[in-house]
């Protein structure tokens, strides 16, 4: 499995602990699952506002990677559905990137692309 580079995974765990309250302290864990050469599951626990279960999943693909945060089903809430819906917006963004990445060269269209999907205007779109 390719893993990703430092710069890709801080923007992934500032997503995290912005958006799903992860602990800055699990820093050094999460850079070493995303980014060392060890093999390792698909799934991160940070727990954060999404309780217990609070965790990461990193698929990576032949082209891009899916990342997405979920949490067990028996610590639904209103208020972490919306957690996982506003933190999994802006992991679309990190998808993009990785996907474009791999193919060419990001166009100005592209960051600014990545940039609406990780700063959450799409919340102001929808309003």
């Amino acid at each position: 499995m390719s893993h990703l580079n430092d710069d890709t995974a801080r923007r992934v765990f500032d997503i995290l602990v912005e958006r799903a309250g992860a602990h800055e302290s699990l820093w050094e864990q999460f850079a070493i699952y995303l980014t060392g050469d060890e093999e390792h599951g698909h799934e991160f626990r940070f727990q954060g506002a999404l309780g217990r279960g609070g965790k990461l999943i990193f698929q990576r693909r032949t082209f891009g990677a899916n990342l997405y945060v979920t949490y067990e089903p028996d610590d639904e809430t209103p208020e972490r559905e919306e957690i996982v819906k506003t933190a999994n917006r802006a992991l679309s963004g990190i998808d993009y990137l990785i996907k474009v990445t791999e193919e060419r060269e990001l166009t100005p269209e592209d960051e600014e692309t990545i940039r609406y999907l990780l700063e959450g205007r799409y919340e102001e779109d929808e309003a």
